[in-house]
């Protein structure tokens, strides 16, 4: 913090002080990282399974999910978790439908950074993937 003393700061002078902020912090990118493997291979009716995404960054970024480019809400099957600079995506049962891409995007005032996850469902037909 600066002081700026007007007046000649005399005694029998009123002195007027401007305190002046500090100068901000450039912010910094959002980094994405997770403890799970890029390519997910589940078993159908697998219980539990999910997909974590850690970002960091300053400020903090904004997390959120894309599933083949379209967001990811919560569901009965799909659980969305945020908490201490982390998203999981958890499903409760590894259905069909569940296999695709995974976007796990972070974004902050100074830009966005992103993190692909392929989830397979061991059993789904080859036609099947294309629904």
């Amino acid at each position: 913090m600066r002081k700026v003393c007007c007046n000649h700061c005399e005694s029998n002078l009123i002195k007027i002080i401007i305190i002046l902020p500090l100068a901000l912090t450039d912010p910094i990118n959002p980094r994405v990282s997770s403890p799970n493997d890029v390519n997910l291979y589940w078993t159908l009716n697998d219980t539990g399974v999910s997909i974590r995404c850690d970002g960091t960054g300053d400020p903090p970024p904004q997390m959120r999910w894309l599933k083949n480019g379209k967001e990811v809400h919560g569901t009965n099957n799909i659980h969305l978790d945020e908490g201490n600079g982390s998203l999981t995506i958890t499903f409760l049962v590894a259905e069909y439908n569940v296999h695709g891409s995974y976007l796990c995007i972070a974004e902050n005032l100074a830009n966005k950074a992103e993190k692909m996850f392929n989830v397979f469902i061991e059993g789904a037909q080859f036609s099947s993937l294309f629904r």
